[in-house]
């Protein structure tokens, strides 16, 4: 009784400390990254996308094909083809399902010190979706430079034409350039 009395205390802290904004903390369409994925999509991307590029200002030595000048990019990959499209690299791709799952790979713009936490997706109607970037300040130095940061998440399909990138610096909605 007394554990049970403890995991409940534990879960309510750790949701109520989420610093998620009010009008995206809702569960309700919200995505998470799937867990069942196998060695070798984890392989793939812990070579070929690395978290940073240790390059201030382009993308170096990437595989990946952003189009466009934004600095903060994101691309929703739902099939084979695709994937092919925006991967320029030598190694073969992984197996993904994709009439199970999407594929988002993500480029942000930040000062360097910053790391990457974790992804999350909050659906907004039928095709438009909140891409929730979630980073944490490393230990250390911080420096004026800025570096493009990496992510990729496995999430349950769906489709989208219309996404809004939400950065979240410790906990808190947050501007990373400033």
């Amino acid at each position: 009784m007394i554990g049970a009395l403890f995991l409940l205390v534990v879960c309510i802290i750790s949701c109520e400390s989420s610093g998620m904004t009010e009008e995206n903390d809702s569960s309700e369409g919200l995505l998470i990254p799937s867990q069942d994925m196998n060695e070798d999509i984890f392989s793939f991307f812990e070579k070929e996308l690395p978290e940073t590029s240790g390059a201030p200002y382009y993308d170096s030595g990437i595989p990946f094909v952003f189009s466009g000048n934004e600095k903060d990019q994101c691309i929703i990959i739902n099939n084979k083809r695709d994937f092919e499209k925006v991967y320029t690299g030598k190694t073969s791709l992984p197996n993904i399902d994709f009439a199970q799952f999407t594929l988002v790979i993500v480029r942000n713009y930040v000062a360097a010190g910053i790391f990457r936490d974790k992804l999350s997706i909050k659906m907004m109607g039928k095709k438009s979706i909140f891409l929730n970037v979630f980073c944490k300040r490393g230990m250390g130095c911080y420096t004026a430079n800025f570096i493009y940061l990496y992510s990729w998440s496995i999430f349950p399909k769906f489709e989208a034409s219309k996404v809004v990138i939400k950065k979240y610096l410790d906990g808190q909605e947050s501007d990373w350039a400033q």
